[in-house]
C-alpha cells in the first residue's frame, strides 16, 4: 500500500525529501559508472604531461651538451626545479647528457654573494672553511665570485674545490681560469643561453650551470595511444 504525504506536515517534508532523493538516485548510479574511467584517464593524461615535460628537459639538455662539444665544460643543472619533481627532472638532465649539480642544500657547501661580502671577510671565511674541513672532510666547497678581485682573494684560501663565476663577461672568465689553473675548478653561471654557451665554454671553465634546463624547457608534444584496453 502506497503511503501518501499530506501537505504542511513534518512527515510530509520528510517524505518529500525521501521521494526527491529516490528520484535522484539513478543519477548518482550513472555518475559512479564513469568515475573509474575518468580516474584512469586522469592518470594516463597526467603521466603523459609529465613525460612530455621531462622529455623537454632531456632534449634541451642535449642541445646544450652538443653546443659545448669539444671543450672541457660539463653542463650542470640547478635546484630550480618543479616542486615535487626534482628527482625526475634531474634524471632527465642525466638522460640528456648533462650532470647534476646538487640535490639540495645538504650535499655541498656553497658560499654565495648574499651570504657575505667575501673580499672584506677573508679571515672569517678561512676559519669557516677550516672548521668545515675538520667536521666534513669529504664535502665539496664552492665559492661564488662576481669579480676578478674576489677570484684573486679566494685563490689565497685552502680547502676549496670550485669557484663559481657569476655573470662575468667571457674575457674575465678566461682570465680567472688562467689565474687559477691547476689549483681549483671553475663554474660559469648566470643567464646562460644556447647562443652564449659556446663562447663561455671556450674560456676554459670546467662547468656551466643552466637553470633553464629545468625551469624553462619546452614540453615535447607527443601522444599516448593504448591498444587492446
Amino acid at each position: 500500500m502506497q503511503r501518501r504525504c499530506s501537505r504542511g506536515s513534518t512527515a510530509a517534508s520528510r517524505c518529500g525529501r525521501s521521494e526527491s532523493m529516490a528520484a535522484r538516485s539513478p543519477r548518482v548510479t550513472r555518475r559512479s559508472s564513469w568515475r573509474v574511467p575518468r580516474v584512469r584517464s586522469f592518470r594516463v593524461n597526467g603521466w603523459r604531461s609529465i613525460s612530455s615535460s621531462l622529455s623537454g628537459v632531456a632534449t634541451l639538455t642535449r642541445r646544450f651538451v652538443e653546443a659545448v662539444a669539444g671543450t672541457r665544460a660539463k653542463i650542470l643543472d640547478t635546484r630550480k626545479t618543479t616542486p615535487g619533481l626534482r628527482v625526475l627532472e634531474k634524471a632527465a638532465v642525466l638522460a640528456g647528457g648533462g650532470h647534476n649539480h646538487r640535490m639540495g642544500l645538504y650535499d655541498m657547501v656553497m658560499v654565495k654573494d648574499n651570504h657575505l661580502l667575501a673580499e672584506h671577510r677573508l679571515p672569517e671565511l678561512r676559519d669557516a672553511i677550516r672548521r668545515v674541513r675538520e667536521s666534513h672532510p669529504t664535502i665539496r666547497i664552492e665559492l661564488e665570485a662576481d669579480s676578478l678581485a674576489q677570484v684573486r682573494g679566494f685563490l689565497e684560501l685552502e680547502g676549496i674545490e670550485v669557484i663559481l663565476l657569476d655573470n662575468m663577461p667571457p674575457a674575465e672568465m678566461a682570465e680567472a681560469v688562467r689565474l687559477g689553473a691547476g689549483r681549483v675548478k671553475f663554474e660559469a653561471s648566470g643567464g646562460v643561453t644556447l647562443t652564449s654557451v659556446a663562447g663561455i665554454a671556450a674560456t676554459g671553465v670546467d662547468f656551466i650551470s643552466v637553470g633553464a634546463l629545468t625551469h624553462s624547457a619546452p614540453a615535447i608534444d607527443f601522444s599516448l595511444e593504448l591498444f587492446g584496453a
